[in-house]
């Protein structure tokens, strides 16, 4: 009976680290920002064209955030979001920059978590601008 009880705890607990490895469900701007919505891919998307040829993949959406000397500022967890809601945020990296390869749309970008040592406004919407598709965040450094 031990025994049994002992595989079936070992077996929970791989599917638990298998669970926590999994990429969590999106929520839309609703009320609390609880209503799920449907999983969006930041993968590039290729479209079939009328000749049944695929059209290129999609290169994406660019942004860069620095201090006010222009230095990167790694580990600043960036959203997209449209109409649809926001996507799940990505780091920037050393260099600053994050992508998101998202089907063109009209996005703009939260900051949804800063690096200690700066402040930050999460509620600041920031756009890209006369259709551009990069865009530079500047933060000051806190007092």
């Amino acid at each position: 009976m031990k025994r049994i009880i002992m595989i079936a705890l070992a077996l929970i607990l791989c599917l638990s680290f298998v669970a926590c490895n999994e990429e969590p469900a999106e929520t839309t701007a609703g009320e609390n920002n609880t209503t799920e919505a449907p999983a969006v891919s930041d993968e590039p998307t290729a479209e079939a064209t009328e000749e049944g040829t695929e059209a290129p993949a999609f290169d994406g959406y660019k942004v860069t955030v620095t201090d006010k000397d222009g230095n990167p500022i790694e580990g600043v967890q960036i959203q997209m979001c449209d109409s649809k809601g926001c996507r799940m945020p990505k780091a920037t990296g050393a260099d600053g920059v994050v992508t998101f390869t998202f089907d063109p749309s009209d996005f703009h970008v939260l900051i949804a978590a800063a690096v200690d040592g700066y402040v930050v406004d999460t509620a600041e919407e920031y756009y890209f601008s006369n259709g551009s598709k990069e865009l530079t965040i500047e933060l000051e450094k806190a007092a």
